[in-house]
């Protein structure tokens, strides 16, 4: 692993559990050149945005609070826009923890195979939801935000049934004492 790679994320969310099955800590990533029309995210497009940390800082975070937590979710933005950092990190959990790792993805399931190293990718992750998002096709209650994405389940460790009792959405008060919407759903409440 290069010491120079860095990843660009919008927020870290230490604990939530709206965002997979478990208490989960939820990383936005920053960066999202997909455009899709009513996005829940538009601050989180801008590549140069942001706050720059290397893989290795980000484990330290996610570390913090790993007994807290069954796993990480990846959202955006657009993660696999930073693949190659993303793996080095998710090299990192896996070898280091037994945490799952959950990620949303706006590109669809061909497209994400299409991509260079989504093979050694696609292995550190337990469940990947892909699809742009289309307000057309909104959902509630199935963890998608559109009908149209598809969820795969990429190691045994769950399955639909781990999904089925996921909050849709919730209201979190972080430290600095703001209110935090997160979730599939979050326009239900």
């Amino acid at each position: 692993m290069k010491e120079n790679k860095t990843l660009r994320i919008h927020r870290l969310l230490p604990l939530s559990r709206a965002n997979g099955p478990g208490t989960r800590s939820v990383i936005w990533m920053q960066g999202c050149t997909l455009g899709c029309p009513g996005c829940c995210n538009p601050g989180m497009q801008p590549l140069s945005g942001g706050k720059k940390v290397s893989p290795a800082g980000l484990f330290a975070r996610i570390l913090r609070h790993g007994n807290q937590i069954e796993g990480i979710t990846l959202t955006g933005g657009e993660p696999l826009l930073q693949m190659e950092p993303l793996t080095d990190f998710l090299e990192i959990i896996k070898r280091c923890t037994n945490l799952s790792v959950i990620v949303f993805t706006g590109y669809t399931w061909e497209e994400t195979l299409a991509k260079n190293n989504s093979t050694a990718f696609l292995a550190l992750v337990d469940i990947l939801i892909a699809g742009r998002y289309d307000q057309g096709k909104k959902t509630t209650g199935s963890f998608r935000s559109s009908s149209n994405q598809t969820i795969h389940f990429l190691d045994p460790r769950y399955s639909p049934k781990d999904l089925k009792d996921i909050p849709s959405s919730e209201i979190l008060i972080s430290e600095d004492g703001n209110a935090i919407l997160t979730g599939t759903d979050p326009a239900i409440l």
